[in-house]
């Protein structure tokens, strides 16, 4: 009875904030962006109706059904820690006490997932220079509609939240001043959903903050100040939840090479034996597989078109790559770019699974494809802006 209150509620403050954040962060083109923004929703609200139809981890963290995840007590503090532990501590509230459906939660881990595209929707379409086409499609807002991008952030899972987080902090970065306690909040609940990864966001944030950003001296200092000392604090956590002594190169290329290992059993579906692939290969095959070769499903099918358009985005991009570009690229975009490419030097050689590859290039993903969008308008508009001087130059 509960889910009836529950959605109407979420949908409603998803419109109004939508139209709240439209019209604060533009003027003469708000009413589009408002009416974007409520597309979007709408077809990021698909996804999380077909969510649940693909079996996973989803319905083991809203049923609590996870065995190696036993609490002594139905306590919600039993389930505080680190990693699934900690999703199943979120979900106690909405699932021990409010009843609320599987479903019902799929739908508000989409709103959370949503709230992220937003985010970057909204940073995006600020920074662009030209919206020009891909494939037909204007560029904004045709990124935030690839099928992988809405459907791993569509549902209950790590991947939803840590989508959210990372974006909700780039985001917030923009606005270091006001707002310092989302910044906090986001942080914490990434490190205590995958601990490596808020290793690499504090260490992308870091050097964006260090070496790119226009910030103050004195908020320098303090932001730098904070990212360390909450390393310092969780440091032997991360150890601890890695499984090594330290986080040497020796080390973390021996988990990456167990984990690989293990996901490139048979038994785990989408294999692939990344341990035998060349580095190169490795970065080609978490960056663009699964392709047409590797179809076994309807999701693989799908996935090989999506990644077939980063192919097409990514090499289209590469010509237009300009040292230059780096000291005007927006700092929200420099951080999300360095988090893309720290996660992706340690992923693709310890991910041995198509499946898993796509879940977890699924958070920085978004990040690579609107650098190089953002890098080839940028040479568009440099074309068209020498066409129109050298046409209005006077005749000699």
């Amino acid at each position: 009875m509960l889910d009836f209150i529950v959605i109407p509620v979420v949908i409603f403050l998803v419109l109004w904030s939508n139209r709240k954040m439209a019209y604060s962060y533009e003027t003469i083109h708000a009413e589009w962006l408002r009416i974007n923004l409520n597309k979007l929703f709408v077809y990021h609200a698909v996804f999380s109706f077909l969510f649940p139809l693909l079996p996973g981890d989803a319905s083991g963290y809203w049923q609590f059904s996870f065995q190696q995840v036993v609490a002594p007590t139905d306590s919600m503090f039993e389930y505080f820690g680190l990693g699934t532990k900690f999703l199943l501590f979120l979900d106690y509230i909405p699932v021990k006490i409010l009843g609320l459906s599987f479903i019902t939660g799929n739908i508000l881990y989409g709103t959370l997932g949503f709230a992220g595209l937003r985010y970057l929707f909204l940073l995006y379409y600020k920074s662009i220079h030209l919206d020009f086409r891909i494939g037909g499609f204007p560029t904004v807002p045709f990124l935030f509609y690839l099928p992988n991008l809405n459907f791993w952030t569509g549902g209950v899972g790590k991947d939803t939240l840590c989508f959210f987080c990372i974006a909700c902090i780039i985001y917030c970065m923009q606005f270091y001043k006001k707002r310092l306690i989302p910044l906090a909040l986001c942080f914490t609940m990434v490190y205590f959903i995958r601990p490596h990864v808020a290793f690499m966001l504090a260490a992308a944030v870091g050097l964006v903050v260090i070496f790119g950003s226009r910030m103050k001296f004195q908020y320098r200092v303090l932001l730098v100040g904070l990212l360390g000392v909450g390393v310092r604090l969780v440091y032997a956590q991360i150890l601890s939840y890695l499984k090594i002594d330290d986080l040497s190169v020796h080390s973390l290329n021996n988990v990456a090479n167990g984990t690989a290992f293990l996901l490139g059993q048979s038994y785990t579906g989408s294999a692939v034996d990344v341990q035998s692939y060349s580095y190169p290969v490795r970065i080609f095959t978490y960056l663009f597989r699964p392709l047409f070769f590797d179809v076994h499903n309807v999701i693989t099918l799908v996935s090989s078109f999506e990644n077939l358009t980063y192919m097409i985005i990514f090499f289209w991009a590469i010509p237009q790559f300009r040292w230059k570009d780096i000291k005007v690229m927006p700092s929200w975009m420099k951080i999300g770019l360095l988090t893309f490419l720290f996660s992706m030097l340690v992923f693709s050689s310890s991910l041995g699974n198509l499946g898993i590859i796509m879940r977890m290039k699924n958070m920085t993903m978004i990040y690579l494809l609107m650098y190089c969008t953002w890098s080839i308008s940028r040479r568009k508009a440099e074309q068209l802006s020498q066409s129109a001087a050298y046409t209005s130059a006077p005749e000699t």
